[in-house]
C-alpha cells in the first residue's frame, strides 16, 4: 500500500494477514471485528441457518458478486499484486488455504507471511460459520463489549475480557479469541492499555 493513496474497495483476507505481518517483532496489535464469518477473519464459509427475530450483518450474495463482477479487475489484480509484495520480501510464501490445516492453536489461519513477528490479538463478533447479529444501536457484539468495558473500569486480561463479552452473547453467536504471533504477555495485559 502506498502512503496517502486513495483505495475504494472490500478488503481481502491475504491483503490484511500481509499488511500485519509487516510489523516488527514486538508490536502489539489488537483487531475487533464485529462482521459476519469474523472468527478467523479469514475465508467465508456458508452460514448457519438464520435464527428467528435476529438480523445478520450479512451482505448479500448477489450484491457481493455484483460486486466483484462490477470490480474483477480490480480484485483479481489486488490478490496478484499481494502475492508480488509476499514475495518481494523474500520470505516464503505460504497458500492461505493450505495454512489453514497448520495451525494448532485454534485449527485456523490465512496467512502469507512465514514468520509472524508481531503479537496480534483478534476478538471477533462470531465463528467463521456465524453471522454477527445486529443490536439496538450497534452491533450484538459491540455492545455486549462495551457493556463489560463499562467505561474502563473492567480489570483483567484479555482472555477473560473475551470470555465475558461471550458469556453475554446468544448461543447463536459466539464470539472468538484468537492469536497470532506470540501473544501469551499480550493476553495477560489489561484491555486498551498501552
Amino acid at each position: 500500500m502506498k502512503p496517502g493513496a486513495v483505495y475504494d474497495g472490500q478488503l481481502i483476507d491475504d491483503e490484511l494477514y500481509f499488511e500485519l505481518g509487516r510489523f516488527a517483532e514486538g508490536v502489539r496489535i489488537l483487531v475487533l471485528s464485529d462482521s459476519c464469518h469474523s472468527g478467523t477473519v479469514t475465508r467465508e464459509v456458508a452460514p448457519a441457518p438464520a435464527i428467528l427475530g435476529q438480523r445478520p450483518k450479512l451482505m448479500p450474495d448477489a450484491v457481493a458478486m455484483r460486486t466483484y463482477e462490477k470490480h474483477k479487475a480490480f480484485y483479481d489484480q489486488l490478490q496478484r499484486d499481494v502475492l508480488k509484495a509476499a514475495k518481494a520480501t523474500g520470505k516464503a510464501v505460504v497458500d492461505p488455504d493450505a495454512a489453514l490445516a497448520n495451525v494448532a492453536i485454534s485449527g485456523r489461519l490465512t496467512t502469507i507471511v512465514k514468520k509472524f513477528n508481531p503479537s496480534v490479538i483478534l476478538i471477533s463478533g462470531c465463528q467463521d460459520n456465524q453471522t454477527s447479529m445486529d443490536g439496538d444501536h450497534n452491533g450484538a457484539f459491540t455492545e455486549q463489549l462495551l457493556k463489560v468495558w463499562n467505561h474502563g473500569t473492567y480489570t483483567g486480561g484479555y482472555a477473560s475480557f473475551h470470555a465475558r463479552i461471550r458469556a453475554r452473547m446468544p448461543a447463536s453467536q459466539s464470539p472468538n479469541l484468537f492469536t497470532l504471533g506470540t501473544a501469551g504477555k499480550f493476553l495477560a495485559q489489561q484491555p486498551f492499555t498501552v
